[in-house]
């Protein structure tokens, strides 16, 4: 509905507060004084509470807090590389990175243009010898419905990362909610299940790209879908009771 222009996504307070608690884990990564890293990412809190106004202070500060003393984060080996900038060459390091893919368009889609994905790819770690990409969210969702819910999100960034240079081989989630959860049960600062392993290749993540393609074929051809899934959490509509009708008025459905 958002594609077609029915309803308008204006962002909440928990997408805002997710993106304050991200502004505060990369200013984390990015200062080198181990003694400083946590009030850099406290201050980053603050200096982007103005961009994101719906953010829920408290909320971003308690997941970052524990973030930030986890050891396994404190210790996180961030990949980099050198890359020229003019007759010079910089290093860069894997942290907020933008990304493009950009993947041919499906056999049966006549427009024949080609897709362009965009996005922010939050790190890229070096991982027991290999590179891997690693995802921050900070939903309450389970664990198995996030590695399910973001499968596309992060086969994406795996070949968008391939494809810029990096060799990455795999994805994981970091699942900011689980720290929350296991302060009850003293298994601070570093709880399992936090770490969530992607299962995904990057075979699987070209399948699942393709998938893509299909799916952009057909709204290209004016075929959208809709009704209830695992989306309707983030829909605005909040429900298919007001999808369904919505969607039947729009495509001119008369059921007899």
């Amino acid at each position: 509905m958002e594609a077609i222009g029915e309803i308008i996504d204006e962002g909440n307070a928990g997408a805002n507060t997710g993106s304050v608690t991200h502004e505060a884990v990369a200013a984390f990564h990015k200062e080198q004084n181990r003694q400083l890293k946590e009030q850099a990412g406290i201050a980053a809190i603050a200096a982007s509470l103005p961009k994101f106004p719906l953010a829920d202070r408290r909320s971003a500060e308690i997941y970052f807090e524990h973030y930030a003393k986890d050891p396994r984060n404190i210790n996180a080996v961030l990949a980099t590389r050198t890359v020229p900038v003019g007759n010079l060459r910089q290093l860069e390091t894997a942290l907020e990175l933008p990304v493009k893919l950009v993947l041919p368009p499906h056999s049966m889609d006549e427009t024949k243009e080609p897709i362009h994905i965009t996005g922010t790819l939050d790190q890229i770690r070096v991982d027991n010898g290999t590179l891997a990409v690693y995802d921050y969210k900070t939903g309450e969702t389970s664990g198995f419905a996030m590695i399910n819910d973001y499968a596309y999100q992060l086969a994406a960034y795996m070949l968008a990362a391939k494809y810029s240079g990096w060799d990455v081989t795999g994805a994981k989630l970091i699942r900011g909610y689980t720290y929350r959860e296991r302060a009850r049960a003293a298994e601070l600062p570093s709880p399992p299940y936090v770490f969530l392993d992607m299962g995904l290749t990057l075979k699987t993540a070209e399948i699942l790209m393709d998938r893509l393609r299909r799916e952009v074929m057909l709204i290209r051809r004016g075929i959208i879908d809709f009704g209830p899934g695992p989306h309707c959490g983030y829909c605005k509509l909040k429900s298919h009771a007001n999808c369904i009708p919505l969607a039947g008025n729009i495509f001119g459905f008369n059921w007899r």
